[in-house]
């Protein structure tokens, strides 16, 4: 215990804990015990709910060759879906696995054969903001389609699209 110059009296919280490693978070459970957070790992991000820290993933990347359903990942906060060799047209982009959360980003990239394809059959959870929706690739040339979660609509908002040139 210390008494601070206006007789505030403090108590001095010693924790010792023999297993805990550079980086580790000690908090206060909800019992008033400390509790040891071992430190995280990467792509995860420290995420606190009700009061409770843990680590969750912040970064999902799934590739591809070719398929016509695409099927990205949505639940961590940046999702990325490459598709490296399209061989055959898109004829349906399924919602994205997993729970998304407000502001998650989903990322597509498409890179044809050599061959333009077609691209159709979004989901309804999309949703064409900054433009419409791409119809095909162009031959050879890598397009990049963004997505920013909206949960006030539970809708993946297309928000950027680039191709390149």
């Amino acid at each position: 215990y210390f008494t601070l110059n206006d007789l505030t009296r403090r108590t001095i919280a010693l924790y010792d804990d023999a297993s805990g490693a550079l980086g580790d978070i000690y908090y206060r459970n909800s019992s008033g015990s400390l509790t040891r957070l071992a430190i995280g790992t990467f792509p995860q991000s420290l995420t606190i709910s009700s009061g409770i820290p843990s680590w969750s993933a912040s970064y999902t990347t799934n590739s591809i060759t070719s398929a016509s359903t695409l099927a990205p990942s949505g639940g961590s906060r940046q999702n990325e879906y490459f598709v490296t060799a399209l061989a055959t047209a898109i004829t349906s982009v399924s919602p994205p696995s997993g729970t998304p959360t407000n502001g998650n980003l989903l990322l597509i990239r498409i890179k044809d054969s050599g061959t333009a394809r077609a691209i159709s059959g979004w989901d309804a959870i999309y949703r064409a903001v900054a433009r419409a929706f791409p119809p095909t690739t162009t031959a050879g040339k890598t397009m990049y389609i963004g997505f920013k979660y909206n949960s006030a609509d539970s809708k993946w908002d297309l928000i950027a699209y680039a191709e390149e040139s």
